[in-house]
């Protein structure tokens, strides 16, 4: 269990259960609950994904309406909105990049998160992240994208401020990050 998340009201959880740093097919599911653990529901199970699928990093709108998450549903991990039940899935990105821990901003008009799609390849063959913040339409449809950060190094892990006007995210400027030991050598 990883990446647990409130809704903006405090009535509900959302949670990763499974392999969080794993591939495409490693099991992972996105997940719902009261705080008090009660009344737990799997979300991708209720959105029919098929079992060899890794979901998950998923967020409350702040209506508290809608989850977004990034799921390998389609062969590469990229980012999906669902109503709170876990019905009416879209896919907001489509690419052969990782796109990972999706925010809604406080008003819920945009998301930010982390790719790799245009990151430079680190001696491994990895690709570094930078931060992103797509735009949402009414209708909850992909609308503009654009791109945050530039940094040679990763940065990962947005995060709104309350106002809505900064995003805060760890970086890897300084030398190291957060995930530094865990996916790549500093550069």
């Amino acid at each position: 269990l990883f990446d647990s998340k409130f809704s903006n009201d405090g009535s509900l959880v959302t949670y990763t259960q499974g392999v969080f740093a794993g591939g495409l097919t490693d099991h992972a599911r996105v997940w719902k609950m009261r705080p008090d653990a009660s009344d737990r529901v799997n979300l991708s199970d209720a959105s029919g994904v098929e079992a060899k699928v890794n979901e998950g990093m998923s967020t409350f709108s702040p209506d508290g309406k809608r989850i977004v998450f990034r799921s390998s549903r389609n062969g590469n991990m990229n980012l999906y909105l669902m109503d709170a039940d876990g019905k009416n899935v879209r896919q907001l990105t489509n690419g052969p990049w990782r796109d990972n821990f999706p925010v809604f901003s406080p008003d819920g008009k945009a998301i930010a998160f982390s790719s790799d799609r245009d990151g430079p390849k680190d001696i491994r063959g990895n690709r570094t992240f930078d931060n992103y913040i797509l735009q949402l339409n009414p209708d909850g449809t992909p609308g503009p994208l654009q791109r945050l950060t530039t940094d040679l190094g990763q940065d990962s892990h947005p995060y709104f401020s309350p106002d809505g006007n900064w995003i805060s995210f760890s970086s890897e400027r300084g030398g190291i990050n957060d995930e530094e030991p865990l996916v790549q050598e500093v550069l």
